[in-house]
């Protein structure tokens, strides 16, 4: 597994998934001078939180993250695909549990660093706008558990782009994530059932109510970290069925 992983990382040197996760966070500064152009709000603020903040958040987790995890692993599967990896393995005798686990693994590190950039990103965006760049401790927190919750969309996407193109399942992905939203899943007892609003429902934290207003200081979603517990055994649950996937696929080859 560890020299799976080396051999992964070290592909993503100079690849263009590793750009991906580095730029694609950088769209929300055009979207900071767009909105520093066109407000009226002088502060910044609402009701004591940015608004660019809580912006950016939403926007992420509704749409670019499920985007940027799509192109990600597109890209690293074509990648593969022009470079014969699958049966470089195969005549190698390599296991494809291991290489399917490194992978896994890998881009769910490129998430935590589009995740850590997300977080310079939206400093900055505080500081242009508000003149003060937040709470730091939170943010971090908060994209960490945001972080952590995208481990089941990359094992789902993983999986739908071995049948469909990046542009299809793009589309499914904005479908579900959008639709989900909209019948008011992210803020049910249920939501954990479904991966794409775990972001969405972890930026409450930061009084960032999913349809674009900011939720009250008393407001109980804010102060109530107890989700994350459910975010957490999802996750496990995605593990377990990722790595008895991997299983398959080893014996299937077999």
């Amino acid at each position: 597994m560890q020299t799976a992983l080396k051999i992964e990382m070290l592909k993503a040197k100079g690849s263009t998934y590793l750009k991906t996760a580095l730029v694609l966070p950088c769209i929300f500064l055009v979207f900071t001078l767009m909105t520093i152009l066109s407000s009226t709000n002088p502060t910044g603020m609402a009701d004591g939180v940015s608004i660019i903040q809580s912006n950016i958040f939403n926007l992420w987790g509704l749409i670019l993250l499920p985007i940027c995890i799509v192109v990600i692993i597109s890209s690293d599967f074509q990648q593969e695909s022009r470079a014969l990896g699958r049966q470089r393995a195969l005549a190698n005798n390599w296991s494809l549990k291991w290489i399917y686990l490194a992978k896994t693994l890998k881009f769910w590190l490129l998430v935590l660093l589009s995740q850590l950039v997300l977080v310079v990103i939206v400093l900055i965006s505080n500081l242009l706008t508000t003149k003060i760049v937040g709470n730091f401790p939170l943010l971090f927190c908060t994209s960490l558990v945001i972080w952590i919750g995208s481990l089941p969309l990359i094992v789902i996407n993983m999986y739908l782009l071995s049948y469909l193109n990046a542009i299809m399942v793009s589309i499914l992905n904005l479908f579900i994530s959008i639709g989900s939203t909209f019948l008011g899943i992210t803020l049910a007892p249920w939501f954990w059932i479904d991966p794409w609003v775990y972001a969405l429902r972890t930026t409450t934290l930061l009084r960032s109510n999913p349809n674009g207003t900011i939720l009250t200081t008393g407001n109980t979603l804010v102060h109530d970290t107890s989700f994350i517990y459910l975010i957490l055994l999802s996750v496990t649950f995605w593990v377990i069925i990722n790595y008895l996937y991997s299983i398959i696929i080893d014996r299937k080859v077999a």
